[in-house]
């Protein structure tokens, strides 16, 4: 995983901006440009006893790295740590981390689902992209402990998943029932259904 530091993760919800730096997260307010609050990599998550960002043996400073965050429903923003093969959830109204969800080794790309109110997580399996893995978490907005959920296997193999694309909703089209998924060394694309997170035949 390469961090491009020019280029900030940054999600805008409301009237705050959310900026994810190796220093933590920084709430801005861009109206005024002024920072709202600054989420330290020190700060433990609430009610937890992790740390944002904990010190990794070989960094001489504590730091972040962090890849893809969508927004839920302007309530809570999901952000992917793929070095702690983790997503910490981010409350909105009170601007804190309220918890970390497990995933498969290095999640590095996160899609929103409004239609099924899920959070798709492609992970890689390894810096190497060795054996990447698809998983849900299903009630996104809800404030209930969350857990990822593997989607069916193709052939008992978790592990071929190269990338995922689910439509985004139009005024039109509300509802959508089908992602598709790419996989490794395959020239096809497979259909998905969001509802039951299996492979259409």
């Amino acid at each position: 995983f390469v961090e491009d530091s020019a280029r900030k993760t940054r999600l805008g919800i409301g009237n705050m901006f959310y900026v994810f730096y190796e220093d933590g997260i920084k709430v801005i307010q861009p109206t005024e440009c002024e920072f709202q609050r600054h989420i330290k990599p020190s700060e433990k998550l609430l009610g937890y006893q992790d740390e944002v960002c904990p010190k990794a043996e070989e960094d001489e400073v504590q730091r972040c790295v962090w890849a893809s965050a969508v927004n839920v429903k302007d309530k809570f923003i999901y952000v992917a740590q793929p070095t702690l093969d983790r997503i910490l959830i981010v409350d909105v109204q009170s601007q804190k981390v309220v918890q970390a969800v497990s995933t498969d080794p290095v999640p590095v790309k996160l899609h929103y689902d409004k239609s099924h109110d899920q959070v798709w997580v492609l992970s890689w399996g390894s810096m190497e992209k060795t054996s990447p893995t698809l998983q849900v978490i299903t009630l996104a907005s809800g404030n209930v402990p969350h857990h990822t959920i593997h989607t069916q296997p193709v052939g008992k193999q978790f592990d071929r998943v190269d990338d995922f694309f689910i439509p985004t909703p139009t005024l039109i089209i509300t509802h959508m029932r089908f992602g598709f998924i790419l996989h490794k060394d395959e020239s096809a694309l497979h259909k998905i259904d969001l509802e039951t997170m299996s492979y259409i035949k």
